[in-house]
C-alpha cells in the first residue's frame, strides 16, 4: 500500500520541478524580448553628455523664458569665439550619431532577485496578494557581443570595467501580464543611474517597457 504513495510523491516532485523550469524559461523569454528596449531606456551614451560650451550673454541680447531657456535676440552681440566653440560642439554631437564605434558595456547574465523597494514594486501589479518573489538567481543564456546601436554588450567583465549594466530578476504578477525589475547602469567608472522599470504585456502578446522611474544617480 505504501508504493502507490511513493509513486505519487515522485510524480508530484518531478511535476513541480518541471513547473519551476517552465517559469524560469518564461522569464528568460521575456528578458530576450525586452532586452533591446531596456538598453534604450536605461543605458547612457556618455559621449553625448558633454555640456555645450558657455556663452557670455548680457542683458542686451538675451532673455530667459518661463521654462528657463535662453532666447538670443541678436547673435551678433555674442563673441565670435563663443559662437565658434558652440559650432564645434554641435559638429561633435552630430558626428556621434554617424559614428560606427559602439559604446561597450559589460553585462553579468546572472540575475539576482529583486530586493529594493519591493513594496513600491507591488503597486504596479494588480493581483499583488498572490505575487511570490523569486529567491534564487537566474542565468540568462546570453550570447557574447550583442550589438544594439549605439551599444555593444559583452559578458567579459574584465574586458569592460567602466561601463556596466545590471538587471534584477523580474517580479511578475500572478497572471504574468505585468512585471517590474531594478536596473543599474554605471558609466566611465564615476557616473551612473538606477532605474525601476515596469513592463507590461500588450494586447498583441508582446512585452514592452512602461514608464521608467529613476531611483538613484551619481
Amino acid at each position: 500500500m505504501i508504493r502507490p504513495y511513493i509513486f505519487l510523491f515522485i510524480l508530484l516532485f518531478f511535476t513541480r520541478c518541471k513547473t519551476r523550469i517552465s517559469e524560469a524559461e518564461f522569464e528568460k523569454n521575456v528578458f530576450d524580448e525586452i532586452f533591446p528596449a531596456l538598453l534604450v531606456a536605461t543605458c547612457i551614451d556618455i559621449r553625448k553628455y558633454r555640456s555645450p560650451p558657455p556663452i557670455n550673454y548680457n542683458d542686451r541680447n538675451f532673455r530667459i523664458d518661463e521654462d528657463g531657456n535662453v532666447i538670443i535676440f541678436d547673435s551678433s552681440l555674442v563673441s565670435k569665439k563663443d559662437l565658434q566653440n558652440l559650432a564645434v560642439w554641435k559638429l561633435q554631437m552630430d558626428s556621434i550619431d554617424s559614428d560606427t564605434n559602439k559604446v561597450v558595456i559589460g553585462f553579468n547574465p546572472t540575475l539576482l532577485p529583486i530586493v529594493e523597494e519591493i513594496d513600491y514594486a507591488r503597486r504596479f501589479l494588480r493581483d499583488t496578494v498572490l505575487v511570490v518573489r523569486s529567491t534564487s538567481s537566474l542565468v540568462l543564456p546570453f550570447k557574447k557581443d550583442i550589438v544594439i546601436p549605439p551599444f555593444k554588450i559583452v559578458t567579459d567583465l574584465k574586458q569592460q570595467e567602466k561601463n556596466r549594466l545590471s538587471f534584477s530578476r523580474i517580479l511578475f504578477n500572478k497572471s504574468k501580464t505585468m512585471g517590474v525589475l531594478d536596473v543599474g547602469f554605471t558609466c566611465s567608472g564615476n557616473c551612473g543611474k538606477g532605474y525601476f522599470v515596469p513592463i507590461k504585456k500588450g494586447f498583441n502578446g508582446k512585452w514592452f517597457v512602461s514608464k521608467v522611474r529613476n531611483t538613484w544617480i551619481s
